[in-house]
């Protein structure tokens, strides 16, 4: 199966106090998929998304050691439509959906060369609550995709170097799955800031 999409929406971020930041997201869109039933044919189907996210962030600073405790909820729907496949059978509309709870601190400090230049190490644990789900299935061999478990943890650590005019590389990597039967995750992202 493979598909494309889009969602669209506003977003918002304040600063309810000195050291409380709120933000929110909600975005609505559609997606376009095909499918190819034990690779013999492809099929197409459309669908309908919505997402919905708030996060309340704390900003605390003790000393060196910056505290950034969260929590956040979000909430996923995909609404994929009936259609009727290539050998004549009718394909019934199903609902995807994903509602999860997180929380957890990030915890940073950094180290500020006499040049302006600084690295800045970072750890996090997060707290995960999925309070619905819809359970995905491999279909040959019927093994849960998703796992079984509703909560988990994930931790994350990272470092970001920048220069004294502005740019910064930032690499960090990530295993979800603590605490959880049958699931589990590991991945990273590197990202290039160069401010104009």
């Amino acid at each position: 199966m493979s598909g494309k999409g889009w969602l669209a929406g506003p977003y918002v971020v304040a600063r309810l106090s000195a050291n409380l930041i709120f933000d929110a997201r909600a975005a609505w869109g559609k997606s376009e998929n095909e499918v190819s039933p034990y690779n013999t044919y492809t099929d197409e189907f459309k669908g309908r998304r919505r997402l919905v996210r708030s996060r309340l962030t704390g900003d605390f600073q003790y000393g060196r050691l910056h505290v950034a405790p969260h929590v956040g909820v979000v909430y996923y729907q995909e609404e994929q439509k009936a259609y009727i496949d290539s050998l004549g059978n009718t394909i019934s509309s199903q609902k995807v959906e994903l509602g999860r709870l997180m929380f957890g601190p990030k915890l940073s400090t950094t180290f500020t060369r006499p040049d302006g230049a600084s690295i800045s190490p970072h750890i996090a644990l997060h707290g995960i609550w999925d309070f619905r789900r819809t359970d995905l299935v491999n279909i040959d061999t019927g093994v849960a995709l998703t796992g079984t478990d509703d909560s988990r943890a994930r931790a994350q650590a990272g470092v970001t170097a920048r220069r004294a005019d502005g740019m910064e590389i930032t690499a960090e990597g990530f295993y979800d799955g603590i605490g959880a039967n049958g699931f589990n995750a590991y991945g990273g992202t590197l990202r290039f800031n160069v401010p104009f």
